[in-house]
Formats: C-alpha cells, sequence, structure tokens
C-alpha cells in the first residue's frame, strides 16, 4: 500500500466532517457530547448494566477508564457557547431552555436530501447535555425518505428533548458545569489562560455600501432593501500573502457569530452593518425588479393573548422564493426556507407576550433568491391571559346505540378566546387521531374494527394555545 493510499484509507473526511458531511450514528453523537459535558474525557457508550452466570451470581464488569481527547478548557468553552440561552435567537428558548432556568448546552441540526430540483430535510436532530444527563434525540423516516419540507430538528427533535429531560431532572438539584482555572474572561467573552485575542488598534474601517445578495457592488439592479451598510476589513488582518487560502478562514470567522461580536465591540460598529473582506468587484446578476406576492391567514388589528400562534403564508413570484421571515416589533422572529420555490404555501408559529407591550407588530416578509422582496405589518393588541376553557358544540349525542358494522362519525366546532392547538380523540383512553390548528372535527369510527361489542367510552379532548383543556365524553354502546 502506497503512502498516498494509506492517508485516503485513514483520513475517510477531512476538515468538512465539522460541517456535517459525514454520517454519525446517534450513540456516537451521544458519546461525544457525553465528553463535552465530563470536561473532555470520553467514555465510550456500554449498553450493559450486569451480566449473570447461569446461577444467577453477578458477573463483574470491570469499569472503562475515561480517555481525555479534548482539553478540559475547550471542553468548557464548547459547553459555554451551547449553554448560553441569552445569545439564541428570539422563541428558540421555547424548544430547548430546560424547566426552572437549569443549566443545559444543546444543539439542532436539520440534515437535507436533494429529490428532484427540491431539498428537503431528512435527519432532525437536537442532543445537549448537563452536568447529570446527556440526550441524543432523531427523528425522521426509518427507509431513510425525506421528512416535509416544513420539518426541522427544533420543531420536532427539539421538544422530545426538551421534555424528557424536564422529566430526566425533575427530581435531581440543579448544576452548573464546573469551569476549568485556566479559562478566563467573563459574559460571552472567553479565553484560554495565555491566549486572550489581540485587540484590533490603529484601524479604522473603511464604510461602503454593498449588495447583501452576494456581497458585490450597489447597482441600479440593486433593490432597496437589498443594500447594506459594511465596513472593508482587509487591512485590519496582518495575513501573509504567501498563504493562498487566507481569505477563506477570515471570511468563515466573519460569518460566525462570534467573530461579528467581537468585531462590533472592538470597531464600535453596528450589528446590522456586513462585513467585507476586500471592497467588492463584482455585481449581483439578478433580472429586472420582479415583485414577490403573498396573502396570509394574519389580518391588521388582531387582538391576541400571550402564547403561540399558526400562520400560513401562500406565496407567489415570478422569481424563485428564498425565504419567508417572521418579525416582531422589527426583529426576526423565525425564517423559513422556500426551497427555491416560486408558489406554495409556507406554514409556521410565531408567539407574543404581554410582556413586551399591549401594542405589537409582526411584519411577514418574502424575499426571493434575487433580494427582491414584499413586506406586510399586522398591528396586534395583547389580551390579558385566557383562563377560559374551549366550548365544544358536538354534533352527536352523548349516548348512542348502534348495530355492529355501522360507522360512527363524531362531529363538532370549538370557540375559545384563543386559537385552538390540538382537537385529540380517546377510545377507551387511548389515544385515536390528532388534529392541529383547527376548530372543526369529524373523527369516523368502524363497527366492528375500530369498536368491537361492547361499551365503549370516546373522549374529544381540545387544548387550546393557553392549554386550556376541555373535554367531551360519549358513551357508545356496541350491539
Amino acid at each position: 500500500m502506497t503512502t498516498i493510499e494509506k492517508r485516503e484509507k485513514n483520513n475517510l473526511y477531512g476538515p468538512p466532517i465539522a460541517l456535517g458531511s459525514a454520517e454519525v450514528r446517534g450513540i456516537d453523537f451521544a458519546a461525544t457530547y457525553a465528553a463535552l459535558a465530563n470536561n473532555g474525557q470520553l467514555l465510550p457508550p456500554n449498553p450493559i448494566l450486569k451480566i449473570f452466570d447461569p446461577q444467577g451470581n453477578e458477573i463483574k464488569i470491570e469499569p472503562q477508564t475515561p480517555k481525555q481527547v479534548i482539553l478540559p478548557a475547550a471542553a468548557y468553552m464548547i459547553t459555554h457557547i451551547l449553554s448560553d440561552n441569552a445569545a439564541r435567537p428570539e422563541g428558540w428558548n421555547y424548544f430547548l431552555a430546560l424547566a426552572g432556568g437549569r443549566k443545559a448546552a444543546v444543539k439542532t441540526g436539520t440534515s437535507s436530501k436533494k429529490i428532484g430540483e427540491n431539498t428537503l430535510p431528512r435527519d432532525l436532530w437536537t442532543i445537549g447535555y448537563t452536568p447529570q444527563y446527556t440526550t441524543a434525540v432523531w427523528t425522521g423516516n426509518t427507509d431513510g425518505k425525506p421528512a416535509s419540507a416544513r420539518a426541522s430538528g427544533m420543531e420536532s427533535s427539539a421538544l422530545i428533548w426538551k421534555k424528557f429531560m424536564d422529566f430526566a431532572h425533575e427530581k435531581l438539584p440543579k448544576q452548573d458545569f464546573v469551569r476549568p482555572s485556566d479559562v478566563e474572561g467573563s459574559g460571552q467573552f472567553l479565553y484560554i489562560n495565555g491566549k486572550k485575542p489581540e485587540v484590533l488598534k490603529g484601524f479604522t474601517p473603511e464604510k461602503i455600501q454593498v449588495d447583501s445578495l452576494c456581497g458585490g457592488r450597489v447597482s441600479e439592479t440593486t433593490p432597496k432593501e437589498a443594500i447594506k451598510d459594511a465596513v472593508i476589513l482587509d487591512k485590519a488582518f496582518p495575513i501573509e500573502d504567501s498563504y493562498a487560502n487566507w481569505r477563506e478562514p477570515v471570511d468563515a470567522w466573519l460569518g460566525s457569530e462570534k467573530g461579528r461580536l467581537y468585531l462590533i465591540e472592538k470597531l464600535g460598529l453596528t450589528e446590522d452593518m456586513m462585513m467585507v473582506v476586500a471592497k467588492p468587484e463584482n455585481i449581483c446578476d439578478r433580472p429586472a425588479e420582479s415583485v414577490p406576492q403573498f396573502t396570509s391567514t394574519l389580518t391588521d388589528n388582531m387582538q391576541l393573548f400571550s402564547g403561540i400562534y399558526p400562520v400560513e403564508i401562500d406565496y407567489q413570484s415570478t422569481n424563485p422564493m428564498k425565504e419567508a421571515q417572521i418579525l416582531i416589533n422589527d426583529k426576526i422572529y423565525r425564517t423559513i426556507n422556500l426551497n427555491n420555490q416560486k408558489q406554495g404555501k409556507a406554514k409556521a408559529e410565531f408567539s407574543v407576550s404581554r410582556a413586551d407591550g399591549l401594542d405589537q407588530i409582526v411584519t411577514l416578509r418574502v424575499v426571493d433568491t434575487f433580494g427582491y422582496s414584499t413586506s406586510r405589518n399586522y398591528q396586534i393588541k395583547i389580551l390579558d391571559k385566557d383562563a377560559v376553557n374551549p366550548v365544544i358544540k358536538t354534533d352527536n349525542p352523548t349516548t348512542m346505540n348502534v348495530k355492529s358494522g355501522q360507522q360512527i362519525t363524531l362531529s363538532g366546532t370549538i370557540n375559545d378566546e384563543s386559537d385552538v392547538s390540538k382537537i385529540q380523540i380517546f377510545v377507551n383512553d387511548v389515544i385515536y387521531g390528532t388534529l392541529q390548528g383547527v376548530k372543526k372535527y369529524n373523527f369516523t369510527l368502524k363497527t366492528p374494527g375500530d369498536l368491537a361489542p361492547g361499551k365503549h367510552i370516546i373522549t374529544i379532548q381540545v387544548t387550546d394555545f393557553q392549554k386550556n383543556v376541555t373535554t367531551q365524553v360519549h358513551t357508545i354502546n356496541v350491539q
């Protein structure tokens, strides 16, 4: 075997593995994150708890020796980043923050699969840890097929992760991660002893305007929404020209949140400024202006209680669509990938809180791949908390006698001060079906398929977004 062959065999992935270029088993994911929680010490997972011989005597299992695979300081700094709830975009902590302010480091992730011209999510991950437990959650299809276009690790596996972790820690004391002695700094800016980043001195960045679509020069075809203030940073970094690829890691660092925050603080910049290494020379290639159009389920002057609400956006454009945005009081709350489709529907949720003011503005914005966009504002008045349970108006009697072989349809409408989160039907205390985001239900039961001869208790349970619950019970006798 040649040296090159050996190198290729032993280095199958290379640096791109850090960006998710290789598949990893869930148990390996969990073990890696557990090593971060354990100050960089890796303990291989062992599914065997006890071993007994044929006579019932327990065989001693030799404990495994942990291996230091990451410097404790480096492991702690990763933990510090992943556990910083304040650094997450607004709304994310609803899915990730544990009950009671318990400290947890957690990361979501979504892989994609190319299907024809569409890129759809496939593997939906959430992995996180406390000083006591590490949990990895995967959701998706076991046959490798992609999930719904609206699926994400945040809104699927994260909810499972949070619910399990809250349950697992319910009777455990709160613990914080132990900070190694060689980690210095405070707040969001930590560094290892002796490796404090040098402050940029004597540098005044040149300010320009750029086309945010491609980072190119502003031209007559640049949409107003795509013009952003920027600073040029080519003279800020003493990087030798002999390093041919110097620009790639610098661009990557500038694109990171930590890099931006560092420069914003040291150079006195604003957070909405773009940062470019050198003055752009190219002009973004885009067609003549074509404004995308959309309608939504929101209306102006809405009155809502504090809580979470669904929204549906119906969009169309002559150009491929990049994304839809939900903004709360001019701050981006959620971005929805539209997968370069020219028309379609996008569904999402947004939350409002009375603590943020009685009068708020929800903005919907659709943006095509060339930077053209359309926005619409909706005035929202936040009401006091809805403490009233939903009202179920059933179309069926509470007691029914049917013959075996008949179908039974249970239907009705829901009245509630806030929107309905879900409608569930239980057959003899076992969940039969669920509807989400609607105020009407229609369930069909077959006899004897769903209901054998005899007496059955059918329960309709309605939950609104304020978690108020109402039930409607039907007794069905199948003869």
